[in-house]
């Protein structure tokens, strides 16, 4: 589930954050048990800190 949403959205959802860590424990490897505390960790700390904000309000070079 770690790229079915996006950052900015998983920082605000509680519930999807949670299926994450569940995911990664329920497939029960040490990796994936890593992979999605880490991942949820990073983006509630993103978060905290603003950098979620500030990557938004930054435009896509994609985009064009």
């Amino acid at each position: 589930m770690m790229n079915e949403i996006p950052d900015e959205e998983l920082a605000k959802d509680m519930a999807a954050q949670l299926k994450i860590i569940v995911d990664g424990y329920e497939i029960g490897t040490p990796f994936a048990i890593d992979n999605a505390l880490n991942h949820v960790t990073q983006v509630r700390r993103m978060k905290s800190i603003g950098m979620l904000d500030l990557i938004a309000s930054h435009p896509n070079d994609d985009e064009e």
